[in-house]
């Protein structure tokens, strides 16, 4: 293994000519697959695992519609193997019918087939059959840009007529395919009349804070179709607005234009945050590989992460893939990783320099170290990511470009390091110390880094800063040199270089202290013994920490741009006609609007109004979208923002119709998340279940949870108007609000208290006998399987990496010692997000996937350099202790790259903020405790493998 991968190396460390035309390809190919070619959009598209169709049948009875129109069509959906479950909500003139497909089905095309299969059925003549359009990118299910037009000067209909006239301008751009006027009406049939009637889809308004005044005016909505599926939206955007800017008719420039749907907005904010927090991390990296190792090293480095990155966006491109938030992400979570590949061939080059080895001498020796150690290392990260492909869900769509990108990045930094590194690291890593002229050149590269922060951060003070120290430790050196009487470059040298030669000095420490720890039999058998002890109590300790941790898959973020305010009309009195419910809507609109205005108008940039049909329950409300100011600029956070809000609205008086919530990064929480399902044969016997289990939850005492204390505040019994059906089944559904919606761990307890008492028995006894339990939340339960399954993939994928250690140790108990690191990370975690007051949900979960797939980067180095030690003759203590000697500089300079790479994401971005921290602090707690503790457990497991081995030996008389 060793010589192919020297034979790799030295085909391209022979060729330069070869190499440096690889680097300008990928640079050039990655530069414009970057700046041109990639599609950029917020997130990337997913297959919304959901098909709907609604249907309208006028004869005012549901059983009627359950014979003639639900039945036949569920039944046509239910012999279809793609479908996991059929969910109808059925009402007197009409249902909506949802299938749930299974994972990996392609939605789009299911639902035509959907469609004409059943229409193909022998329905009745007046069953309408209609598609309904769902999308987790586009607005109304259909439009990827909506806009809202205003104007003081115009009534409605002349403010439509004048928005017609701008949708078809629109048309005539080249990257829209359609622009219409949007129907703020739609007809339904009213189910106590049996007539026909319009049904507001949404509030005509809109407004934008302009010199700190919030206004309001009527508005039309036009809905914008991009050309394609794979058209930019920004590009997108910008032309609108291009056109926007180059309007010449008197008429249109009176109409105010409000971007109420433009997901290009947050794609600018989100790529333009991501894209600083990797020139932040490239800046640390560069900074850290100056510090401790050399200022030669860090120009590689500096060279070879943009090489990376070009790389990775080149290789998307050619994947058919987008930029977007999380392929973006992707990139930041392993960019102090992908530098990891050549920290340790540049550092371990320069160590066999220093040794007086020739150029090829001194990189053959370097890639026999740690080229294996080097590959397996990335192999079993890779690992450790690719259960994220197996995750369950619409989650598990959504995040499935993490790993993609992440793999893509490791190959491209693998190879990378072994085609360009050795390359540049023989040119730039000289044998000897430096002269004045490479003093000087350290303090210009030093000085460039500064004016790339300074460009980042859009603060020249600091590159001034910046200069200032380096005419001072010009200054000082001469002061030193003088009297300290040092008159050659090389002591000069050394005192710049101080960091790097303390941390050596360190490592030297460290080594000399496991050497007398474990020279002495008594001696050593103590310390091991203390090891242990202090590795358990030390687990114990954040054992007991994390049961104060609460469990949230998706909880709120800190702080966010956006919050949505809803409001639903009661579903009770269904006499109201349409107009005067769109006259209460209105009335309670501009009542909310009021209060907004006159409490928290500072805090606001945009606000609009979207509309809230909500599936099969055909309700009337509407949703008030606002858009708040930058977090930077607020002296208050958007949480306060709601709280505040709560209390306001509260004195209108509309109790929990209306509802405020942050919008977040995951599925909303809902206001009742535990939900539970009673099926029976007869709607008495299911009335009678759901009022014995409601009375029981609302006598439930306190509920405990991850050391919380929580309650069942408010139950409820689905609305008798609407027959629930699932797979074909009636049922009466239960939901329950708690004190705290978005501890995650209340549900599956409030389910296994449910299950404890209502047992078959139970419910015989009550005569129920026909009367079965379902427990589906919808999207808390998706969650829950999501989150489940990551965990189960993670196990898989750490079996399969045991194996492979196992093979490359010939040892049982060699990879055990490999997955140490992981659990000397846990503390870390915990007492982080502890710490840091984060809760521990899906996103913290994918932290921790991905900080395991880094931390067993240096255990194998430990490892893999102690093994090759050992096979040389060395006692267990003295090969470990060289291991860490020689080891400790690229443990804590990659662990410090991939801190200082993370740090500005857990900094500045709330969404990333749990996930950040959790490896941050993961990879702070692993790099420090493998250095002390693993020496220990080697020592122990080496010591008792080499007894086993005497022992066997001795049994079947092998001779040595």
């Amino acid at each position: 293994m060793e010589s192919r991968i020297w034979n790799f190396i030295s085909y391209f460390y022979t060729k330069y000519r070869i190499v440096l035309f690889i680097l300008g390809i990928v640079m050039i190919g990655g530069y414009l697959s970057y700046t041109s070619f990639l599609k950029r959009e917020g997130f990337p598209e997913i297959n919304f695992p959901i098909s709907a169709v609604t249907i309208d049948y006028a004869v005012n009875d549901r059983n009627k519609v359950i014979v003639d129109a639900v039945e036949p069509i569920e039944n046509t959906i239910l012999e279809n193997d793609d479908i996991s479950s059929v969910k109808t909500f059925v009402n007197p003139n009409g249902a909506t019918v949802i299938a749930n497909l299974k994972d990996g089905v392609d939605s789009e095309k299911f639902s035509d087939d959907f469609i004409s299969k059943i229409l193909s059925e022998d329905l009745p003549e007046d069953v309408d059959v209609d598609k309904l359009e769902l999308s987790a990118t586009k607005y109304f299910g259909e439009y990827d840009i909506l806009l809202a037009l205003s104007s003081s000067d115009f009534n409605d209909e002349d403010l439509t007529s004048q928005s017609s006239i701008y949708a078809k301008e629109l048309s005539k751009l080249d990257l829209v395919s359609d622009a219409e006027v949007i129907d703020n009406y739609r007809e339904r049939l009213n189910v106590v009349t049996g007539e026909i009637e319009q049904i507001q889809r949404f509030q005509p308004r809109s407004g934008v804070t302009v010199a700190n005044e919030l206004k309001l005016e009527n508005a039309v909505y036009v809905g914008v179709k991009a050309l394609n599926d794979n058209t930019d939206l920004i590009k997108l955007s910008d032309s609108i607005k291009e056109l926007e800017e180059q309007r010449s008719d008197k008429e249109l420039e009176s109409i105010n234009i409000s971007y109420v749907g433009d997901s290009s907005v947050f794609v600018k904010e989100d790529i333009a945050s991501l894209q600083k927090n990797i020139l932040g991390g490239l800046i640390g990296v560069s900074i850290i590989l100056y510090l401790l190792i050399s200022w030669r090293a860090s120009l590689v480095g500096f060279i070879f992460v943009p090489l990376v990155m070009a790389g990775t966006f080149l290789t998307l491109l050619l994947t058919g893939e987008s930029l977007n938030v999380i392929s973006l992400f992707g990139l930041v979570l392993v960019l102090g990783l992908f530098v990891d590949d050549a920290i340790v061939i540049i550092e371990s080059i320069d160590q066999e320099k220093q040794k007086g080895k020739t150029r090829t001498e001194a990189i053959k020796a370097a890639v026999k170290q740690i080229g294996i150690a080097d590959v397996l290392g990335t192999t079993t990260t890779l690992l450790v990511f690719v259960p994220m492909f197996f995750i369950s869900g619409t989650l598990g769509e959504f995040i499935t470009l993490i790993p993609k990108t992440v793999s893509i990045a490791l190959l491209v930094s693998l190879a990378s390091a072994f085609i360009i590194v050795p390359l540049f690291g023989d040119m730039l890593i000289r044998k000897k110390a430096s002269s004045y002229a490479n003093i000087a050149a350290s303090l210009i590269y030093i000085n460039l880094i500064a004016t790339l922060a300074s460009v980042v951060n859009d603060n020249w003070l600091f590159l001034l800063v910046t200069l200032g120290i380096s005419i001072l430790v010009v200054a000082a050196g001469i002061i030193i040199r003088d009297w300290l009487k040092l008159t050659t470059p090389e002591a000069i040298t050394k005192v710049i270089n101080s960091p790097s030669i303390a941390i050596g000095k360190v490592a030297q420490s460290i080594s000399d202290l496991i050497v007398w720890a474990y020279k002495v039999r008594v001696r050593s058998i103590i310390s091991v013994i203390l090891t242990i002890v202090f590795a358990g109590g030390l687990l114990f300790s954040s054992q007991m920490a994390f049961a104060n941790i609460k469990f949230s898959i998706f909880g709120s973020p800190k702080d966010t741009t956006e919050l949505g305010i809803f409001y639903t009309l009661e579903v009770i009195d269904r006499t109201k006609t349409s107009q005067e419910n769109i006259s209460i809507n209105t009335d309670i609109a501009k009542r909310i609007e009021t209060v907004v205005k006159e409490t928290q108008e500072k805090y606001i940039k945009e606000i609009s109004y979207i509309g809230q049909e909500t599936i099969g329950i055909q309700n009337n409300g509407f949703m008030i979208y606002v858009l708040l100011t930058d977090m930077d600029t607020r002296d208050i956070k958007s949480p306060e923002i709601v709280e505040n809000l709560r209390e306001d609205v509260s004195e209108l008086g509309l109790g929990d119709q209306i509802t405020i919530d942050l919008i977040s990064a995951g599925p909303p929480v809902g206001d009742f998340p535990f939900s539970m399902q009673i099926f029976g044969d007869t709607a008495q016997s299911r009335e009678l279940a759901a009022q014995e289990i409601q009375k029981f939850l609302n006598d439930l005492d306190e509920l405990e949870v991850q050391g919380a204390t929580e309650e069942i505040i408010e139950t409820k019994i689905g609305d008798s108007f609407i027959i629930s059906r699932t797979d074909g089944k009636s049922l009466v559904e239960i939901s329950a609000k708690y004190s705290d919606n978005e501890n995650s761990g209340l549900i599956p307890e409030t389910q296994n208290l449910v299950e404890q008492e209502f047992t078959i028995e139970k419910l015989e006894e009550l005569g129920l006998e026909d009367v079965t339990l379902g427990f589906d939340a919808g999207q808390a339960t998706e969650n829950q399987e999501s989150f489940a399954s990551a965990g189960a993939a993670l196990f898989f994928a750490l079996a399969f990496m045991y194996a492979l250690l196992m093979v490359r140790y010939n040892s049982y108990s060699q990879p055990i010692l490999v997955f140490l690191s992981i659990v000397l990370s846990i503390p870390g975690v915990i007492w982080g997000l502890s710490v840091t007051d984060n809760a521990f949900g899906f996103f913290t979960g994918i932290g921790f996937m991905g900080l395991a797939g880094i931390v067993v980067n240096n255990s194998i180095m430990l490892l893999d350099y102690a093994k090759s030690l050992r096979e040389e003759g060395l006692k267990p203590s003295e090969a470990i202790a060289e291991a860490v000697r020689l080891r400790f500089r690229p443990i804590i300079s990659t662990s410090c790259t991939t801190i200082i790479g993370l740090l500005p994401l857990a900094l500045n971005d709330p969404f990333w903020e749990g996930l950040s921290f959790t490896m941050i602090f993961g990879v702070i707690s692993s790099a420090i405790l493998i250095n002390f503790v693993l020496p220990g457990f080697y020592v122990f497991n080496e010591t008792i493998r080499d007894l086993m081995t005497r022992g066997f030996k001795k049994v079947f008389k092998i001779q040595e």
